[in-house]
């Protein structure tokens, strides 16, 4: 069932336009533009950074680096998979013909979150380098973009198949959201894990 809605909603011919939209548009573009202004402007990005951090269940952790793997890969299990479900859930109401304003502020979620972190990792490019940036982005982010587009797409998708088609798709929610939680998964361990030591032998270098 997992497998088939997956695979389904995968196949369709406009995935490719929606997944190239948001991987570019939602997350590079905004990224970069991020870098750009945390480079130049080291401050901003230490303030946003503050910001980001008294802002999110990561204030309640006061030394990042002595928590156990495990705490940390749980920590960004139930974080990113309640994150990117609530993306799912938002786009699928905002098929609504009458949530046109939500839709709009939906579609400026990703690429708001995407310019926060390109400020920060602006910040740290500044001071620690580009290798330290990609080592810090790249081993988990191979699997949570494509993941977090692949929410935003299957809740627009399944909300166009129930307003316009009248389906019911409760059980493909159902079934997206366990795929999503299985590879966000996988990417909270490589971040839990694999992207530390991967910081440590580029730092080890510099």
């Amino acid at each position: 069932m997992i497998v088939s809605t997956v695979s389904t909603l995968v196949r369709r011919p406009d995935v490719k336009f929606w997944f190239f939209t948001f991987a570019v548009m939602g997350f590079i573009v905004p990224m970069l533009l991020g870098m750009t202004i945390g480079y130049a402007q080291t401050g901003v990005s230490q303030s946003v950074n503050l910001f980001v951090k008294t802002s999110t269940a990561l204030a309640f952790i006061p030394d990042l680096h002595a928590v156990p793997w495990y705490v940390m890969a749980g920590h960004l299990f139930v974080n990113n998979t309640i994150c990117m479900t609530v993306m799912m859930l938002i786009f699928y109401i905002t098929r609504k013909p009458e949530s046109s304003l939500a839709r709009g502020i939906a579609f400026m979620i990703l690429p708001y979150q995407a310019l926060i972190g390109g400020i920060v990792m602006g910040g740290l490019l500044d001071r620690m380098g580009p290798g330290f940036v990609i080592a810090a982005i790249v081993p988990h982010g191979i699997v949570e973009i494509p993941v977090f587009c692949f929410a935003i797409i299957a809740g627009l998708l399944l909300g166009e198949m129930n307003v316009e088609d009248g389906i019911d798709v409760r059980s493909a929610l159902m079934a997206c959201t366990i795929a999503i939680a299985g590879l966000v998964a996988v990417a909270a361990g490589i971040e839990a894990v694999i992207t530390p030591a991967v910081i440590q032998i580029v730092a080890g270098m510099g």
